[in-house]
């Protein structure tokens, strides 16, 4: 073999190393455990004005309504963006879903609907009794069906 062979086999393989590297790195970074089904967190402040907020969010600005809530309330960047996040999934405003009062009533329907298999419509009676999106609505269910 000649130097230029080594050269290039040598490359080959750093370079197949490097992206094993890499591609094992970011698949072992983005494993998260899932976290427990919990309501959007709730901001609650008299000075801020929530329909301007959900205004803004209907509107597709995202970012003036996030300095809206950080203008009006002690929360940080990352708060902020949740709970602008939370109002654009979601029909009704964080905060006024009420998880403990709506989900509790309707515990007994939802573990017969686990049992006999229909989850999908357990989540659809969770949605419907509670505002949640999709996702919470379904996070609540999956974590009720382990506790099953």
């Amino acid at each position: 073999m000649d130097l230029v062979t080594i050269t290039i086999i040598a490359s080959v393989v750093l370079i197949v190393g490097a992206t094993i590297f890499f591609m094992l790195n970011r698949s072992w970074g983005s494993s998260r455990s899932t976290p427990s089904p919990t309501p959007p967190q709730h901001i609650s402040s008299e000075s801020l004005d929530k329909d301007e907020v959900r205004r803004l969010v209907h509107q597709g600005r995202k970012i003036e309504a996030i300095k809206l809530v950080r203008e009006h309330t002690d929360k940080g960047l990352r708060e902020a963006k949740n709970y602008v996040e939370a109002l654009e999934r979601s029909a009704a405003l964080p905060e006024e879903i009420d998880p403990s009062a709506d989900v509790s009533a309707i515990g007994n329907e939802v573990r017969a609907l686990l049992l006999q298999g229909k989850k999908i419509e357990a989540i659809k009676r969770v949605r419907e009794h509670t505002q949640w999106g999709l996702k919470e609505a379904k996070e609540y269910v999956d974590a009720f069906e382990s506790s099953l």
